[in-house]
């Protein structure tokens, strides 16, 4: 806590300065009458006790504000593990459909589905084609995206947090979703209703990460990524 220690610095400064000002003004010894101690006691709780006072509430905030930010920082940190955790445990049939060589269910686990989601609505009828997709496999991402948000919503809506400090809390849970989970999500954001603020924060703390690799020559499933940004460019 530097404020609280530069707080501290201050009380003696203002301390000491009393001190010398006192013995500047009215003596330069200790005195030996008890009426002389009797006023400089008067003196000291007239001028410095305020100030201490004062310190000492500033003191307590600082520290119940810092306690509160710490609580926020923990629950932050579990909103974040279990969003990672939510992730591990997809284990989803693909298309409730697809068999392999052997005639086996293809399943998809963890991260896998939002790749070939994308590679799913391809480069025609996105909207359709997300729609469906979704449609297919509401039980992995209406649960999913409605997580998400509520991570979000739970950052936006902490009137404790400085703006920069939300911002911060933001750019770091966008750093963990994976590229295919950033291309879902700005479809979500385009065609699903979302509460415009929070929208505006998704577009601006975490598909922004999108927009970075509009130019990269090499990028899987280039042709979504152009049209998807392009349409949240508008």
């Amino acid at each position: 806590m530097k404020k609280s220690h530069f707080l501290i610095v201050f009380a003696i400064a203002i301390l000491l300065g009393a001190l010398i000002l006192y013995f500047l003004t009215f003596s330069h010894r200790l005195s030996l009458n008890n009426s002389d101690w009797g006023s400089f006691g008067d003196y000291l709780a007239g001028s410095v006790g305020i100030v201490f006072s004062l310190l000492t509430f500033i003191l307590i905030y600082l520290t119940f504000y810092d306690q509160r930010r710490i609580i926020f920082e923990n629950t932050f940190h579990q909103l974040v593990l279990n969003y990672n955790n939510l992730i591990n445990l997809i284990h989803e049939r693909w298309l409730h459909t697809e068999l392999d060589r052997d005639n086996k269910p293809v399943y998809k686990n963890g991260r896998e589905i939002f790749g070939n989601a994308v590679g799913y609505i391809g480069k025609k009828n996105q909207k359709d084609r997300f729609i469906e997709i979704y449609t297919i496999h509401i039980n992995v991402f209406h649960h999913y995206f409605n997580y998400l948000i509520e991570v979000i919503e739970t950052i936006k809506n902490n009137n404790e947090l400085k703006p920069i400090n939300k911002i911060t809390y933001y750019r770091r849970f966008s750093s963990t979703l994976s590229f295919f989970e950033l291309v879902m999500l700005a479809y979500y954001v385009k065609f699903m209703v979302i509460e415009n603020i929070t929208r505006n924060i998704i577009i601006e703390h975490f598909i922004f990460r999108l927009f970075e690799l509009e130019q990269t020559e090499k990028v899987p499933h280039k042709e979504q990524l152009l049209y998807i940004i392009n349409e949240l460019k508008l």
